[in-house]
């Protein structure tokens, strides 16, 4: 049977975790499914290299903390052969393997820039619509190199178990709802696929399961306010890291519940009204093919709010369509108007992120992203995804308060708008629209934009080129040769004893705060 449904009435976590397990060991996707899992793993790695090479605060922090977390090669869980450290990005000693692994998950999520799913699956009518991202990959890793006898086939089958655990409940519960971060999926995925890595049994995964769930929650509260704190980048890491400790608790002997999912005090049964022990929901897992969530997730061209990729696409087509947009340093530009769907308009066209002053809110907000992109535009004299990607130099302090950026995204220039006609193709696509009033009061429309590029449904010949071109950008800025992504092109191939060169990486922190840095030094376009 290629696929499992596990149903409300069941024991949910006991089903979870019986699949992981059988999942590991048996598992079969299709290439097509193991070529972009590695594709996506080598996207998240590049923002993370890039995030810490640079200095981003948050990631730095939770890896200074872990540095104070240092323990013996050798050393291992009492009673257990698994061993209780894991490598970090650029460190090859061991340190407590839940600290790496939220220091490592973290790096890879700050820049926002690496994939996202909709919790989007029309066929089975789960359309719950919770985002998600595959932050969860270095958490994994430390999981893997902690059990100390898993290749490199197995570990592809972990990252792919962890997003298909995710991507599904993403499916088929709004977590967001409830007021709820969407890390709680990745969390909970984490901290089963890590429990079966170690051998535990299926009681064993669906306590790991439940622990997060009851003690570990997450709410979206880390990313309330006008302007946005690390809290919001690191909540992936944060979260997980909590979910392995509650993991090795696990294997050590803790009994937490079982029945985590189907409880009726915990989220799920408690927000939906359900007090039977019956979770109000069924989840489809697969063991083998195609119809794995992955294959469904978006790629992002840059750093911005995934959001905001279908005005951005609309940008870049409007101006290619009319390059004398371009000229005149932008006076040619009379007014910009854009429409989007929800949630797209209540989120990244809230008014206070119409003058952000912190990268985690320019990265949040329309109009600086169209801005920012339109303002390099004109400067360069061309427009495209390959030349105009957003990269860190352009979430700086002075990039943000730019004056030719500014002047796009005043009220005057550029108005945002929410368009219900679009609201029906969201989550299947990302509809915007994006309309330029030239100076002469000739309009010229995009039209709508339903499937950007790095969209699951626009996977063009471009795509792919873009992405190379993101990847040796970010690591280019940091110092880092590109290449190093190579190594993880050929994961099926290591023995469990090669993992741990994986993160031999050269790697130099500064001390000083990216948010702090008024510009980085170009990135080298040669490579």
């Amino acid at each position: 049977m290629s696929t499992r449904l596990i149903r409300g009435s069941d024991n949910v976590a006991e089903g979870i975790a019986q699949w992981v397990i059988d999942f590991l060991k048996m598992g079969n996707p299709d290439q097509e499914v193991i070529d972009r899992t590695v594709l996506f793993r080598q996207d998240a790695l590049a923002c993370g290299l890039s995030a810490l090479a640079l200095g981003c605060n948050a990631p730095k922090v939770l890896r200074n903390a872990a540095m104070m977390q240092q323990v013996d090669r050798t050393a291992t869980i009492p009673g257990t052969n698994i061993l209780i450290g894991a490598p970090m990005y650029g460190a090859r000693y061991r340190f407590y393997g839940p600290a790496a692994a939220r220091a490592g998950t973290s790096a890879d999520r700050e820049w926002d820039s690496n994939g996202t799913n909709f919790g989007y699956d029309p066929e089975r009518n789960n359309i719950a619509g919770e985002f998600g991202h595959n932050d969860f990959y270095p958490a994994v890793e430390a999981a893997a190199m902690m059990a100390g006898n898993v290749d490199g086939r197995t570990l592809l089958l972990a990252y792919i178990a962890v997003d298909t655990v995710r991507g599904r409940l993403a499916e088929v519960f709004s977590l967001k709802t409830y007021k709820i971060d969407h890390t709680l999926y990745g969390a909970m995925a984490t901290a089963a696929v890590a429990t079966a890595l170690w051998g535990g049994s299926v009681e064993q995964v669906a306590r790991a399961i439940s622990a997060v769930l009851i003690h570990a929650t997450p709410w979206r509260a880390i990313r309330a306010g006008k302007q946005l704190s690390d809290s919001k980048g690191a909540s992936a890491g944060i979260t997980t890291g909590i979910a392995l400790d509650l993991a090795v608790n696990t294997i050590l002997g803790f009994k937490f519940p079982t029945d985590g999912i189907n409880n009726p005090q915990a989220i799920f049964c408690l927000f939906e009204g359900e007090t039977a022990g019956c979770a109000p929901f069924d989840v489809a897992l697969p063991m083998s093919g195609n119809d794995f969530p992955i294959m469904g997730m978006h790629f992002k061209m840059g750093l911005y709010e995934h959001q905001s990729a279908g005005a951005l696409h609309g940008l870049f087509q409007v101006l290619t369509s009319a390059p004398h947009l371009l000229e005149n340093d932008g006076n040619n530009i009379r007014k910009i108007e854009v429409g989007a769907y929800e949630p797209a308009f209540s989120i990244i066209g809230d008014p206070a992120k119409r003058t952000p002053t912190t990268r985690q809110s320019a990265d949040h907000s329309m109009v600086f992203i169209l801005g920012r992109t339109l303002s390099n535009a004109i400067q360069r004299g061309e427009a495209s995804w390959l030349t105009g990607i957003l990269l860190p130099d352009d979430y700086t302090s002075s990039a943000i308060s730019d004056p030719n950026t500014r002047r796009f995204m005043g009220e005057d220039m550029m108005s945002f708008v929410h368009d219900e006609s679009l609201d029906p193709l969201y989550p299947g696509g990302i509809p915007s629209w994006i309309k330029i009033t030239d100076s002469s009061g000739a309009v010229i429309e995009s039209g709508n934009i339903e499937f950007p590029l790095g969209h699951a449904k626009n996977q063009g010949a471009d795509c792919l080129e873009v992405l190379r071109r993101k990847h040796a950008a970010l690591l280019n800025a940091a110092g880092i040769e590109p290449s190093l992504l190579d190594d993880f092109s050929s994961l099926e191939d290591l023995k469990a004893s090669d993992l741990f060169d994986l993160y031999d990486i050269e790697l130099t922190i500064p001390e000083s705060d990216f948010d702090e840095v008024e510009s980085l030094e170009p990135v080298n376009e040669s490579t």
